[in-house]
């Protein structure tokens, strides 16, 4: 009898010990995989103010059930703060302006981007493949460009001026956007920077808001000319038939805004899921309604947005009238010298 006991007890003493231990494995796999789960749901973004918007993000989200930390700059000395300030493994996805990746790439901010992994790099036109900062198409992948021009107000000037110096030398009102990059190619290089960099201010009037120059043209004593980037243009000014936009004969600075996969990216495949939405068609609009600047997305050739705001645009500017700037440096040290004036 005893023997029959132990014969039962036995093996149900071991299936629940068996089964609690089983028991105990799945509960585990479930939280390891909910952690994960809850881990990969979360990517953070640097970008500039306004570009990605809260109706996109919102999307991105829906589908894909992936959170979006967004942190915006409101310039692009602001922005390189923030990614040079970062501790390690702050970012995944980083926004920059094409002369802002070399020094990215030189103080290994970013990491190349797995590019099969983008089942939607091919809408990217072929205008923009190679671009002068990274032309292996390595580390980037743009999603909007510009080249800057001179909006003239024709009722003030009627017959617009060809160079940005003749806007100059007229002695009217020229305006200009909170950007360090125009004014450090405007002052020129080899000269004492604070110096020049006052003399000019007494010339010209910069715009408050880096995004809005045309904001410029709504005040109480708008300027005449406004160098302004050509796909913003393409949003309409005040009288817009008296207005008239051109590259300047010594060129326009041309850039282009990338996102790059940063160096100490913790979720990567998520970050690339966000990527690719970036580039569908609709997201692409989203990005240039939101900037107010050109796509660089070819399947926009098929939608009635302005000839401006399309890639092929590009193909209408003469070459020598691209100017590509790379130094970032002297853009900081401007921007350091208009906060000290401000202070």
């Amino acid at each position: 009898m005893r023997g029959l006991r132990l014969s039962v007890i036995l093996p149900l003493a071991i299936a629940v010990v068996v089964g609690t231990i089983w028991g105990l494995w799945i509960r585990r796999n479930q939280e390891l995989k909910s952690a994960a789960s809850d881990a990969t749901a979360e990517i953070h973004v640097l970008s500039y103010r306004g570009l990605l918007s809260s109706t996109l993000l919102k999307r991105f989200e829906s589908e894909t059930s992936i959170r979006v930390v967004l942190t915006e700059a409101e310039t692009p000395e602001a922005l390189w703060e923030k990614l040079e300030s970062a501790t390690p493994q702050t970012f995944d996805l980083v926004t920059l302006f094409s002369y802002q990746i070399p020094l990215a790439a030189s103080l290994t901010r970013l990491q190349p981007l797995p590019l099969s992994k983008l089942k939607n790099l091919q809408s990217i036109s072929p205008d923009f493949r190679e671009i002068p900062v990274d032309r292996s198409f390595e580390a980037v992948v743009p999603v909007l460009w510009g080249i800057s021009g001179l909006l003239t107000d024709t009722r003030k000037i009627a017959q617009p001026p060809e160079t940005i110096q003749s806007a100059l030398n007229s002695k009217a009102k020229l305006g200009l956007p909170n950007s360090t990059m125009e004014l450090a190619r405007l002052i020129g290089e080899g000269k004492d920077l604070k110096k020049s960099l006052n003399t000019f201010l007494e010339s010209i009037v910069l715009a408050e808001d880096y995004l809005s120059p045309t904001s410029l043209l709504r005040s109480a004593n708008p300027p005449s000319f406004l160098i302004i980037s050509h796909g913003e243009s393409a949003f309409g000014t005040p009288s817009e038939a008296h207005f008239k936009f051109q590259i300047p004969q010594e060129g326009g600075l041309f850039w282009t805004l990338s996102f790059a996969l940063h160096q100490n990216a913790r979720f990567e495949a998520e970050a690339l899921r966000l990527l690719d939405f970036l580039l569908e068609t609709d997201s692409s609009l989203d990005l240039v309604q939101s900037y107010r600047q050109a796509s660089t997305n070819r399947t926009l050739e098929a939608t009635d947005i302005d000839a401006r705001l399309k890639p092929s645009y590009l193909r209408q500017v003469p070459l020598n009238r691209v100017i590509v700037w790379k130094d970032f440096s002297r853009a900081r040290e401007i921007r350091a010298l208009l906060d000290a004036k401000k202070n």
